[in-house]
């Protein structure tokens, strides 16, 4: 076992309470965590940041992700593109969640793992568990639309689609961001909820 294991502080009634069912598979998932991606930086930021949890953190990680499971699932419901502007912005949610709670998340990055949405059961299961069947696909082209659009406003440098300029386009991104449930958690990645 590496000294960069992930380790919670929680017991094990509150690893109960928080991660469900994941509790009693916590070693068998962290042994293929650390097995495929030990070596990594984000395993290793992700260690030292779950470390820190307790079950306060947990609690706002699994909130936050059920607002983003239940956005997926409205505008999936209402038929949504998720290459639209609403379908862009719960997938910068999710994305900004997981760089907040777990580990830098660029859009390159984000993209390669949606892929890991739709190709490996567990990550489908955890995402279509509370949004619906499809919805790791509809995820996985909302994230690659808003990697789209991340670099075609890095592209054009200082000017917003909008007109805005520099951090004024940002801060409206984070704005809609936010609208989508921004401290969303990190839908679909096998999670201590259920």
């Amino acid at each position: 076992m590496s000294d960069r294991r992930i380790r919670s502080p929680l017991t094990s009634e509150e690893k109960r309470e928080v991660w469900g069912e994941f509790a009693g598979r916590e070693e068998e998932y962290l042994d293929e965590v650390e097995r495929r991606w030990g070596d990594s930086t984000a395993y290793a930021q992700s260690a030292r940041r779950v470390a820190a949890y307790g079950k306060e953190q947990w609690e706002r990680i699994n909130h936050d992700n059920a607002v983003i499971e239940a956005r997926i699932r409205e505008l999936m419901d209402a038929g949504e593109d998720p290459s639209g502007e609403t379908g862009m912005d719960v997938a910068e949610a999710q994305r900004r969640h997981i760089a907040r709670w777990f580990y830098d998340m660029t859009h390159e990055f984000h993209v390669r793992k949606s892929d890991l949405y739709v190709d490996d059961p567990r990550f489908r299961a955890g995402i279509e568990a509370n949004t619906r069947p499809g919805a790791a696909e509809w995820l996985r082209t909302a994230i690659r639309a808003n990697a789209d659009r991340a670099d075609r406003a890095d592209r054009a440098g200082h000017a917003g689609r909008d007109g805005r300029t520099g951090q004024d386009a940002q801060e409206a991104q984070d704005d809609r961001a936010g609208r989508a449930g921004q401290d969303g958690r990190d839908a679909g990645t096998p999670r201590p909820s259920g």
